[in-house]
């Protein structure tokens, strides 16, 4: 195979209004190209810039971040993602065990270039939590939250990450993550758009939808109208570059499913006491409570009404004036 040198970055999400994000934050990088157009990573840089911790290194490459496990190898093109974490379920008073494993395939196996391990870009990227990638500013891009030059922020959630190039992806959407929420109904919608059934859910925020389920709606259906977007999704809804929903750490739910009663009972959860126990975040349109192991188990809630409507937003930490 001959590979053409090429330069690479990784970027955090700027604004923008295009088929990609503005760049931000970027550190640029040497890559390779194929006569194919697939571009290639060093394995470093991707541990280096996304903040990824190195489990094992030889003929099986194994790699952690935010949770999530991934194998590459020298001698597949196979890419192996695991997960498992545990979700409180407030109906049965227990902790849940949810585990995963499930697999993609790669233009190529691992490969060694110049002394270097390069690996496929966009997959292993998007497996490993990227938003998104492409060519931006004649530079191949890979667009995350975590990026800031060469020390990433940090974000201790964990995440359930996968996407369209899992295999027999449409099959694996019917699967409960969590004890009464399907992948199908927390990821990204808009079926125009090249992020369609894109999903990185932070596992925090199932278990918020469990509470609010259990808590709030007593153990009935809670119908999520919004969760995971992704950058092309988001943008045809708010243009917002910063929402939550994009990270995997906010949910709306319908406002058939309670409304403004739901939306009212936990803003007097987050409200607490006592007025004190509240936040007000200035320019982001938020409540911020003190008490975030509340029957929510959320952390902000958007201010509402909205567009003359009522629904309840949730999101989690980090905390949206953060910079990640």
């Amino acid at each position: 195979m001959a590979y053409t040198v090429c330069n690479i970055q990784f970027s955090n999400i700027g604004k923008g209004t295009g088929t990609l994000p503005e760049v931000s934050d970027a550190v640029t990088v040497s890559g390779l190209k194929d006569q194919n157009s697939v571009y290639y990573v060093k394995i470093d840089d991707i541990i280096k810039y996304l903040g990824c911790q190195v489990l094992g290194r030889g003929s099986t490459i194994a790699i952690q971040r935010q949770g999530q496990i991934i194998e590459l190898y020298t001698n597949s093109a196979t890419l192996k993602a695991c997960f498992g974490y545990s979700i409180y379920n407030g109906q049965t008073g227990v902790t849940t065990s949810c585990a995963f494993t499930w697999y993609a395939d790669l233009p190529s196996a691992v490969f060694t270039y110049n002394g270097a391990q390069y690996t496929p870009a966009e997959i292993v990227c998007k497996q490993l939590g990227a938003l998104t990638t492409g060519v931006k500013n004649s530079k191949y891009t890979i667009f995350d939250f975590g990026v800031q030059g060469s020390t990433p922020y940090a974000d201790k959630n964990t995440y359930i990450v996968g996407g369209s190039w899992i295999r027999n992806w449409d099959s694996i959407i019917t699967t409960n993550i969590a004890p009464h929420f399907k992948i199908s109904e927390l990821y990204s919608k808009g079926s125009s758009t090249s992020d369609y059934k894109q999903l990185k859910i932070a596992v925090k925020l199932l278990e918020s939808l469990e509470s609010v389920r259990h808590y709030y709606r007593n153990d009935t259906s809670l119908s999520v109208a919004c969760a995971f977007r992704g950058w092309l999704y988001n943008r045809s809804l708010s243009g917002w570059a910063i929402s939550f929903h994009m990270r995997g750490r906010a949910y709306d739910i319908d406002h058939s499913h309670g409304g403004t009663a739901l939306y009212n009972s936990v803003y007097k959860e987050f409200q607490g006491n006592d007025s004190s126990s509240l936040e007000v975040v200035p320019g982001y349109g938020f409540y911020r409570t003190r008490a975030e192991n509340g029957k929510s188990r959320g952390h902000e809630i958007e201010t509402m009404p909205r567009n003359n409507e009522t629904w309840l937003h949730l999101q989690i930490k980090p905390n949206c004036n953060s910079p990640y």
